[in-house]
């Protein structure tokens, strides 16, 4: 059942902006990525209309990963190379659409939001992520 677009809001009860909340149909590491790119930003630098972005983007984050501990093992099934180009490659433009990186972060730059430090996030921001998640079912073909 898809979510309304307070569910995908959460303010800890502190009327502030709220953060968004990741989809249900992430779930394992593709969700912790969404949480820590969300959390890394300040709670303006992301509108619900991003959801599905950043839904990609750690997607794309978590492929990488994977593809690359295949290959640190030694590896060389080409499918692993080809996954983990396409994941870069993916990453790079997902990055620029949801202003991410350091020119994101260019004070001169009045059109750009800044980003707030990791270690800025309230602990009230992250207790709307306690969900229970669904369980991780692999890629789809």
């Amino acid at each position: 059942m898809p979510r309304s677009r307070a569910d995908l809001e959460f303010d800890g009860g502190r009327g502030q902006k709220a953060r968004l909340m990741p989809p249900m149909n992430l779930a394992g590491l593709e969700r912790e990525i969404f949480i820590s790119v969300v959390a890394s930003a300040s709670a303006e630098h992301f509108v619900a209309e991003d959801i599905p972005l950043l839904a990609a983007y750690a997607c794309s984050i978590a492929q990488q990963r994977r593809a690359a501990d295949e290959l640190a093992g030694g590896s060389q099934d080409r499918h692993w190379i080809d996954m983990h180009a396409q994941a870069v490659r993916s990453m790079n433009m997902l990055a620029m659409r949801l202003r991410l990186g350091p020119k994101a972060r260019d004070r001169n730059n009045n059109q750009r939001r800044q980003a707030t430090t990791l270690g800025q996030v309230s602990a009230y921001d992250s207790l709307g992520y306690d969900a229970s998640p669904p369980t991780f079912k692999g890629f789809r073909k």
